[in-house]
């Protein structure tokens, strides 16, 4: 019987991004271009890890990966008891290679690394010490391999048409830093009667209270969005008729940018629906952090390595879409609504990493 961390991180893998969350010896994990992929210290998903435990993982980008992609990584630390536990990251597939992470910039309570820029393979390696007691949460290290598509949007408004297949557009030098006084503009149409579908899959700009000073934003027929976040990987889904994005900066301060993916979808609506209410108990600093603002994303993949680690499952194949924001597809359309998670008040979140991340932020 699968355990509650392995059950929790497929319904996150499913629904947030590609997720890792076992633990074996060098255990083989894929990057596709552009698509987000989350590795986890072991029961993250449920709390805590346990004592004297070891894992590694070798992480690649897929075969026939353009030259010029890059990988954008991020390490986020909960609660980890370094240096008695740590995770260590290195370039290439063994602890031979060059540190980029280790117990020694690690912090206990919470902590959040700037965006890491690598090429080729990386081996990650957690270990926990021997205890009884007082365990720590764990780690999250998000992988993203992109590199520059902004095409000829940052010379003159670039104009691009959706198609079935995902498309990407990012920040100008992505994953690289944006050049200051950046402004660029990209107008998304489709062919016939389909809308176009655009997820922001992340977005890391110079933030302030009114975006005045590096901004996205995003135009429909009928909305307008503007954003801008620091460090937030977060999907943000917009669907419509025709889609325009501008991206403008100032002249301080580069960061990361953005990177956005589009696509036609055949938007529909139906009432022959049937609602499920799918209650999920997470632990309240992935809840607060982690969750997402829209209804889950069906069309995502996860590794099970509890039952087979060289297999990718798609448990909720891609049908037509119907209205995207608020539907997901199993077997059969279903709406789903959103309960309040049961979420165990240790007081840890708001005593510690509240104030913490505001501090951070702000």
């Amino acid at each position: 019987m699968p355990t509650v961390s392995l059950l929790l991180c497929l319904i996150l893998g499913i629904f947030v991004y590609k997720g890792h969350c076992e633990c074996g010896d060098r255990l083989p994990v894929t990057l596709k271009s552009f698509k987000p992929t989350v590795i986890t210290s072991p029961g993250f998903y449920n709390g805590s890890y346990e004592a004297n435990t070891t894992c590694s993982w070798i992480i690649k980008t897929e075969a026939n990966t353009p030259t010029d992609m890059k990988i954008l990584l991020q390490i986020d630390i909960w609660k980890m008891k370094c240096p008695r536990d740590y995770v260590r990251v290195y370039l290439g597939e063994s602890s031979t290679g060059l540190t980029v992470f280790d117990e020694f910039d690690c912090k206990t309570d919470f902590n959040i690394t700037k965006p890491i820029l690598i090429t080729g393979s990386v081996y990650v390696e957690f270990k926990s010490g021997d205890f009884e007691s007082d365990p720590g949460i764990g780690f999250m290290i998000k992988f993203l391999p992109a590199h520059d598509s902004s095409g000829t949007g940052c010379q003159r408004t670039q104009k691009l048409l959706a198609e079935e297949t995902e498309q990407f557009i990012t920040s100008p030098r992505f994953p690289d830093d944006y050049p200051l006084n950046s402004d660029c503009s990209w107008n998304i149409t489709v062919n016939g009667t389909d809308s176009v579908q655009l997820v922001v899959y992340l977005l890391d700009v110079d933030q302030n209270d009114n975006c005045s000073y590096h901004r996205l934003h995003i135009t429909t027929n009928d909305s307008s969005t503007v954003l801008c976040d620091r460090r937030e990987w977060n999907r943000k889904m917009i669907v419509g008729e025709s889609i325009s994005i501008t991206f403008k900066t100032d002249s301080k301060n580069r960061r990361a940018g953005f990177l956005i993916g589009y696509k036609s979808v055949l938007v529909t609506t139906t009432t022959d629906v049937t609602t499920a209410t799918v209650p999920v108990t997470i632990p309240p600093q992935y809840w607060d952090y982690w969750w997402p603002d829209n209804k889950p994303f069906p069309d995502y993949y996860y590794y099970d390595y509890g039952l087979n680690p060289n297999v990718v499952v798609d448990p909720f194949p891609t049908p037509a879409v119907v209205d995207p924001i608020h539907t997901i597809h199993t077997v059969a359309p279903v709406t789903t609504t959103e309960t309040i998670p049961l979420i165990p008040n240790t007081g840890f979140w708001d005593n510690w990493i509240s104030p913490l991340l505001y501090y951070w932020m702000f």
